[in-house]
């Protein structure tokens, strides 16, 4: 099996890059799984769910949404990454 974190890494970022400044930008949480998700840590299926079920807790820790990660911090991640291509 091949390693498909550069792939992985370029879709990321280009969403981020879409998204960032607007409403529906990626918070703390999201980007810690779009991370992970980077990494192979999780695949694209367990990042939904584990989205979905955050959306439907009712009670989530508002510290998360409080200390969202800088942009730069996704590209830095990402950036190093890449780095090894």
């Amino acid at each position: 099996m091949t390693d498909h974190e550069p792939q992985r890494c370029r879709a990321v970022k280009g969403c981020l890059s879409l998204t960032n400044g607007t409403s529906i930008a990626a918070n703390f949480y999201e980007r810690r799984l779009l991370v992970h998700f980077i990494q192979g840590v999780l695949t694209i299926d367990q990042v939904c769910a584990l989205l979905d079920e955050r959306a439907s807790c009712a009670i989530c820790p508002p510290s998360i949404e409080q200390s969202p990660f800088a942009f730069g911090q996704v590209n830095a991640t990402t950036s190093s990454r890449q780095d090894g291509e």
